[in-house]
Formats: C-alpha cells, structure tokens, sequence
C-alpha cells in the first residue's frame, strides 16, 4: 500500500500476530475480523492503526534479516492518524487481504 507516497507492505509474522491477537476477542486471532465490529469508530481507527502498524513491523523485520543492509523503516502512528477516512477504511481490506494471504 502507498501511504503518503512510500511503499509500505504488510507481512504477518510471528511477532505481529502475537500483537495482533492482543487486539482480538479472547485473544483468538481467528477473530480478528471482529476487530472492526461493534466499536465506536474512534476504536475501530485505533485498532486498524495498531495492526498495520504491527503487519509493516513484521514485514520490515524479516526484511532486515532476509536481505543484507535493509534499514528498517516502520510506519509511525502518526503517519497513519495523518490519513483521511477513506484511505484508513481500505487498508481494513488490505488487512484483511494481507493476513489471509501470510
């Protein structure tokens, strides 16, 4: 996904599931698809920030140990809060997308 003009990818590894998990009902990640369900919109941004964050961490750890001298870029919360609405509702699919395929 380009998020104000970088590439930015998404990988769910280990690290990023255990995160992820957290923010999931029973701490089951099979649920996370109920992430985005009954909160308030203002929780449901949060929560979609905290898992994009947790998915480009991932992607950009195993890129540090797979390719040698790859700088670690991670994308910042504030990055994300910068975005418009829409731009954050169609990373919910990308998401969604990224973790079905990792």
């Amino acid at each position: 996904m380009i998020i104000h003009g970088k590439e930015r990818k998404l990988m769910l590894t280990i690290g990023a599931s255990i995160k992820i998990a957290k923010l999931c009902p029973q701490g089951d990640l099979s649920r996370v698809g109920e992430v985005f369900q009954n909160h308030s919109l203002a929780e449901m941004f949060d929560k979609v920030c905290d898992i994009i964050i947790a998915l480009n961490e991932g992607y950009e750890m195993n890129r540090a140990f797979e390719v040698e001298g790859h700088k670690e870029d991670v994308i910042t919360k504030q990055e994300l809060l910068a975005l418009n609405m829409m731009d954050i509702l169609q990373m919910k699919d990308e998401i969604l997308h990224s973790m079905s395929t990792d």
